[in-house]
């Protein structure tokens, strides 16, 4: 499953790391290979209490990175529902990509909370130079397929 796009123009001579795609968002026992900029487009669908990760590969080329931080801003409609954020760490720069798993979460439950949801995601460090952003939509239902 190599299926990659870089988010990133070659044109692009930035010293910061660079993030090619995600490339795996793991949904309790479904696996989605994403590319960022269709992922915009594309609604993903969780079933209320099930535990997913993100799981990001990314490489550091030329300068060593500190800090780094993913954080994902999670809005119903217009309101922001919660922000969520988690210390990847410090990388230095070489040839193989290099992998950040978040933490286990688990979908919320109920009536209330069911519905689409935007994510808007980044990546940052200690700088506070935003390495990458993407926007994803996730829809909460009462089962996989409702």
């Amino acid at each position: 499953m190599n299926n990659r796009i870089s988010s990133f123009s070659a044109a692009d001579a930035d010293p910061l790391p660079l993030f090619p795609a995600i490339s795996r968002i793991d949904y309790f026992r479904l696996i989605w290979v994403c590319d960022l900029a269709a992922l915009k487009k594309k609604t993903l669908v969780l079933k209320e209490g099930a535990e997913y990760r993100l799981k990001i590969n990314f490489k550091v080329n030329r300068e060593i990175v500190s800090g780094l931080k993913y954080v994902h801003f999670t809005c119903k409609g217009r309101l922001q529902a919660s922000k969520d954020t988690y210390m990847v760490g410090s990388y230095g720069p070489r040839a193989d990509e290099y992998e950040f798993i978040s933490p286990i979460e688990e979908a919320p439950k109920g009536i209330m909370v069911r519905g689409m949801y935007t994510m808007k995601s980044h990546i940052t460090d200690d700088d506070k130079s935003d390495h990458l952003h993407w926007e994803w939509k996730l829809n909460i239902k009462k089962d996989w397929k409702d």
